[in-house]
């Protein structure tokens, strides 16, 4: 099946991330612009720059998370649904989920896997689409 020409809420995308140090996590987030992803970085290295502590540079990452990631499907041990907010990420969520959340919704990683509308689509299909949405140029199979 294709997916819809219209999204209602602009564009989100669905991926799966993949951890030995922890469940996988399926993740729905909105990707950040050029502009946002310039913008993210330059804050993050001036907070450096300055010798900020680790807990601002921290912070600073989880913000940005928390204005991308739209949902996930993390759970406490009870199996209850984990909310999306800075002083859960500060506390309770694994140092390496954090750094790949980060990453994925800068658009700096793919997720392990993409998962998509339509089950006939494949990892080709998804990366063409990410990097066009990302404005990046889409390359065929003739390397053109």
């Amino acid at each position: 099946m294709k997916p819809a020409a219209f999204i209602p809420d602009g564009h989100t995308f669905h991926g799966l991330l993949e951890s030995p140090l922890h469940r996988d996590v399926e993740i729905e987030w909105r990707p950040a612009t050029h502009e946002q992803r310039q913008a993210s970085q330059r804050l993050v290295n001036s907070l450096i720059e300055k010798k900020s502590s680790a807990s601002q540079i921290t912070d600073s990452v989880i913000l940005t998370i928390c204005d991308f990631l739209v949902a996930w499907d993390v759970v406490d041990n009870q199996g209850e649904a984990i909310k999306i907010e800075p002083k859960v990420f500060k506390k309770n969520i694994h140092p390496d989920l954090t750094e790949v959340v980060f990453a994925v919704v800068l658009g700096n990683i793919s997720p392990s896997k993409w998962i998509g509308e339509s089950d006939d689509r494949n990892d080709t299909d998804a990366r063409a689409e990410y990097d066009a949405v990302m404005g990046r140029a889409v390359q065929t199979d003739s390397g053109n």
